[in-house]
């Protein structure tokens, strides 16, 4: 097997098989060694799997792979583990509805509310930068504030607030880091969440957890 990227939009993508095949492969442990089979299927009849290439059906038996026969529901992607067998995975609508409800929940927890509202209220005020120091886990890891610092990985809170009020954006952002962190929480949108975290997207990501001292920002970067 030919190993691609990990999205078939990726660009340059060199996979061994024609466009828009409802196969992608990739490696199924973030690059240390085994690689993984997805197959787009669409519906089950029995033991027969269904996808679709363009206007034609295409069929897998699924008595003919070693592998986990749990019950599956159209929509769910089929993963080939190499040696090791298959197992049916959410398919990506379904782990969007999933998000969509996981924000949802979140954003009617009081506690989070608040915090945002907080957030909001600092980075709009006279008292930013400052004040955003409050809502920064410390220490905080980030490359450029620690080379700015002359710091081995992280910072103080009042360290990156500082680094990001002056620095130039990172690559991706709009040209200015303040303006980059700001526009997580003013304008930008949550799109994935548990009860204890979240992960905010405006022109970068910001990713912010719960702890014992409330809600804090831990981790600012280019990247999904």
């Amino acid at each position: 097997m030919v190993l691609g990227y990990a999205t078939r939009e990726a660009s340059g993508y060199l996979g061994c098989h024609p466009d828009d095949l409802p196969i992608l492969s990739t490696w199924g442990d973030r690059g240390l060694g085994a690689a993984a089979l997805y197959v787009e299927v669409i519906a089950r009849h029995g033991h027969i799997v269904e996808t679709r290439w363009r206007e034609r059906r295409l069929y897998l038996d699924l008595n003919g792979i070693p592998g986990d026969p749990r019950e599956a529901v159209p929509g769910v992607q089929l993963e080939r583990k190499g040696f090791v067998g298959w197992e049916w995975l959410i398919s990506e609508n379904d782990q969007t509805r999933r998000d969509a409800a996981d924000v949802a929940r979140l954003e009617r927890e009081p506690g989070f509310a608040a915090f945002r509202r907080e957030v909001t209220a600092c980075i709009q005020s006279a008292g930013a930068p400052g004040c955003f120091a409050a809502y920064v886990k410390s220490p905080f890891n980030h490359p450029g504030a620690a080379a700015a610092f002359g710091t081995p990985h992280s910072v103080s809170a009042e360290q990156f607030v500082q680094y990001a009020w002056t620095a130039v954006g990172d690559r991706g952002g709009s040209g200015r880091t303040w303006t980059d962190l700001v526009s997580c929480f003013a304008g930008g949108r949550i799109i994935t969440a548990t009860a204890t975290t979240a992960r905010f997207k405006g022109t970068l990501y910001c990713d912010v957890e719960r702890g014992p001292a409330g809600w804090k920002l831990t981790g600012f970067f280019a990247g999904g």
